[in-house]
């Protein structure tokens, strides 16, 4: 019956275990997949800024090209402009500083509009790149640029006009070099129309709301140009990249551009190296003080196809944690969903489980109802047994008391014997009875007794009956320990066990038949058993002999229920073991009782 329990208490466990397991590895699997899911949709949102950003800026650099075209026709198309820039391939110092003054007087209303548009400067080169005369520097004039300026000695060799972005000692810019031919076709040098990059910055910041910093490589830079104080914009170390210098434009607040982005992206800060280094478009996001951000990096090449400055934009998403949000949100509602389920299941298992339990217990009601029926039948015919004996010896005396008293030989002292021998008989008949109420008493208390009062009892019902059968009945009770049980349960056990040895060595006809009871202690349990010369019980079925309704004797309406309910008795009620094993002999059931049965 234990080991049913167990086996029982093992499936169900088993069965919540796969389950419980089950949604282990379906809530690893939703949290895969949701972290997939929402990596594929937070990389979606990284590209489209990055795709963002590059249309912008493709868009700025289309419109400069247009607006730094039309300046140069505007320009050039003035004839006075042909003339000095003619006359100043081959004048002298003198003369060029006279046709320098008068160029810069004529473009200065025009200039100053332009630098409206985001104009950094109108610069004007003579054939062999020596500076003419600079509009925003109209001091600075006369210098070599063949080695510092590539758009210059590209426009002068070539005699095309070129654009893109280009660093100067002192200054950057995203320059338009166009070349500049006289009246009758010949080349007479080159005009630059360069737009700053805070002009990219202030359209992106007001236009597009869009933050963005400008970085320019270090090393493009002329060292002893950080000495001086003519710089046209202002630099700052990166916070980016150390390898880089922020141009501080309009928009930009020092505290902001510096120590506040350098906490900020300090989480980030190897990554965009690492990024920065596959010289490529990136996008990447990061959580600072409850706000989530998108940064993107666009590589701006100069003219010569080298990566010369960076553009990056900042921007606040709303998106991306919302994202997040309903990720926690749908694994919450799977886990809550799941435990849900698992409760609701395991529910259902321990409402089965009752409901089993309950069945059991009838079963096993009715089972000892049938024990005990059985136990009374054969109660009554070893009681009939019994009284057989001292009936016709009651018979016997009483018989012979009528005769004499028929013959007038009944004197008082016969019938006085007489009758004291009738009275024994019956006190013996009664006494008997009491017996069998007492035996099948229904008793739940705990009461003292030892193996000895529980033998006893047992074998005043039935001893005399076996004995009759001439099957030898042999103690060996070696311990009086006394110990708490439910004795009359234990009796039944003991009947059971001591009733079966009978018929297992009546129907195999033993010679010389032997039941012996053994008792002992061992291990602080207090242990019996019982022995027969029956030659055992077989190996295929010995496993199964305490089944309910098993039963070697079914052709002689064995009912299987005897050793169940003794097994059920003394495991459950008396929490103890009662097994089987083979001797040399024949089988022995051995009873063990725990310690907390004991005294």
């Amino acid at each position: 019956m234990v080991m049913s329990n167990y086996i029982k208490y093992l499936l169900t466990n088993r069965a919540i275990i796969i389950l419980a397991i089950f949604i282990v590895i379906l809530n690893g699997f939703v949290y895969t997949i949701t972290k997939q899911n929402a990596e594929d949709k937070i990389q979606m949102v990284l590209e489209e800024n990055s795709n963002r950003l590059q249309i912008h800026y493709e868009i700025l650099l289309q419109t400069q090209k247009i607006t730094s075209k039309a300046m140069y026709k505007s320009t050039i198309n003035q004839e006075r402009l042909i003339e000095i820039i003619t006359e100043a391939n081959s004048a002298t110092k003198e003369k060029k500083t006279l046709l320098r003054n008068e160029l810069h007087k004529l473009l200065a209303d025009k200039y100053e509009i332009s630098k409206g548009k985001g104009v950094l400067q109108y610069h004007f080169v003579l054939p062999n790149n020596e500076s003419f005369l600079r509009m925003h520097k109209p001091s600075k004039f006369g210098d070599d640029l063949s080695d510092i300026r590539y758009d210059f000695n590209y426009t002068n060799r070539t005699k095309k006009p070129i654009r893109g972005f280009t660093q100067g000692r002192t200054a950057h810019g995203f320059r338009n070099t166009f070349p500049i031919f006289g009246k009758n076709g010949k080349y007479i040098g080159a005009m630059e129309i360069s737009f700053s990059s805070d002009s990219f910055q202030w359209y992106l910041n007001n236009i597009s709301h869009i933050h963005t910093h400008f970085l320019v490589y270090k090393k493009i830079f002329d060292a002893k140009a950080w000495k001086r104080n003519d710089l046209i914009l202002n630099y700052l170390p990166s916070a980016e990249n150390p390898n880089y210098m922020l141009t501080l434009g309009k928009i930009h607040s020092i505290g902001r551009c510096t120590d506040d982005k350098r906490i900020m992206l300090k989480p980030v800060k190897e990554e965009i190296a690492r990024k920065m280094l596959q010289d490529d478009i990136f996008s990447l996001y990061l959580d600072h003080n409850k706000n989530s951000y998108i940064i993107s990096f666009l590589p701006i090449n100069n003219l010569e196809g080298s990566i010369g400055a960076w553009l990056v934009s900042y921007t606040h998403s709303y998106y991306i944690p919302t994202i997040f949000k309903g990720i926690l949100i749908m694994r919450f509602a799977i886990l809550t969903f799941s435990l849900i389920f698992l409760y609701f299941v395991y529910k259902q298992i321990q409402s089965r489980e009752l409901l089993i339990k309950s069945h059991d217990e009838i079963i096993i009601l009715r089972l000892r109802q049938q024990s005990r029926l059985v136990q009374m039948g054969e109660m009554l015919s070893m009681i009939a047994h019994q009284w057989r004996q001292p009936l016709a010896a009651i018979g016997s005396r009483s018989a012979a008391l009528e005769l004499k008293a028929n013959l007038g030989k009944a004197d008082k002292e016969t019938v006085i014997e007489q009758a004291q021998y009738i009275s024994k008989y019956a006190q013996h008949l009664s006494q008997t009875i009491d017996d069998f109420r007492n035996f099948f008493k229904s008793s739940k208390e705990l009461k003292e007794s030892s193996y000895n009062e529980i033998i006893g009892s047992v074998l005043d019902i039935v001893g005399t009956s076996i004995e009759n059968k001439n099957i030898a009945i042999i103690q060996n009770l070696s311990t009086e320990y006394r110990f708490l049980t439910y004795p009359n349960e234990l009796k039944q056990v003991v009947l059971n066990i001591i009733k079966n040895a009978e018929d297992v060595l009546l129907e195999k006809n033993i010679k010389d038949p032997k039941i012996r009871i053994v008792t002992y202690k061992k291990d602080g349990k207090n242990v019996l058993e019982i022995h027969d010369n029956a030659g055992g019980v077989p190996t295929e079925i010995i496993d199964k002999i305490f089944d309910p309704y098993f039963s070697t004797k079914l052709e002689k309406n064995g009912t299987g229920i005897g050793l169940y309910m003794s097994k059920t008795i003394v495991e459950e009620h008396c929490s103890g073991t009662l097994s089987i094993t083979n001797d040399e002999s024949g089988a022995v059931f051995k009873v063990e009782l725990a310690k907390k049965n004991d005294e």
